[in-house]
């Protein structure tokens, strides 16, 4: 999707409240959330929920409110939500074990459960990370993002960017370091 589509598709949204219209946000934006909440969420029960929830509430606002950036505003959305769960869940439920999804080979190729596993290696050396940090290497990596539009995301220059991602590599290599 195009800069220009996109924020025609946007002005669809707030002027029409076009369904249609907001589907094909969600087409485009929906995997890269769905990706941010899998490395913060423990199971994949609670991606759905609150991926559901991101957009409904994204869905409330669009037709509200006119929007340049509709992924820094469902990343936010998103973020708020993660941070509703935890707090209601407290931190005497909250633990490390949770996080692994469980793993059976029955039906899984050797490469499904390797790349699972690998996924949950990830998930907890992220979460050593600090959150800003978690947040710019998922988008850079996971999201596939450029370095241009985490810059617009953060409000932050693209040389800032850059330092803050070769910063946060770093900080990631040390707990993988550690992990050996």
């Amino acid at each position: 999707m195009t800069e220009k589509f996109e924020k025609f598709t946007l002005f669809r949204v707030y002027r029409f409240r076009d369904k249609k219209a907001y589907a094909e946000l969600f087409e485009k934006h929906g995997p890269s959330i769905r990706k941010y909440l899998v490395i913060k969420l423990p199971t994949q029960a609670e991606v759905d929920d609150v991926l559901s929830s991101v957009f409904e509430k994204g869905w409330k606002y669009f037709t509200s409110n006119k929007v340049e950036f509709p992924n820094a505003l469902f990343r936010t959305i998103a973020r708020n939500l993660i941070a509703d769960y935890y707090q209601r869940r407290g931190p005497e439920q909250i633990q490390i074990e949770e996080v692994e999804y469980r793993i059976s080979d029955e039906g899984k190729g050797a490469d499904q459960i390797e790349a699972a596993s690998e996924l949950i290696f990830l998930k907890k050396a992220l979460k050593k990370l600090r959150e800003d940090h978690q947040d710019i290497l998922t988008m850079r990596f996971m999201d596939q993002m450029s370095i241009s539009e985490i810059s617009e995301m953060i409000g932050k220059t693209d040389n800032n960017t850059r330092v803050i991602i070769h910063r946060a590599t770093k900080a990631l290599r040390d707990v993988f370091n550690q992990e050996d």
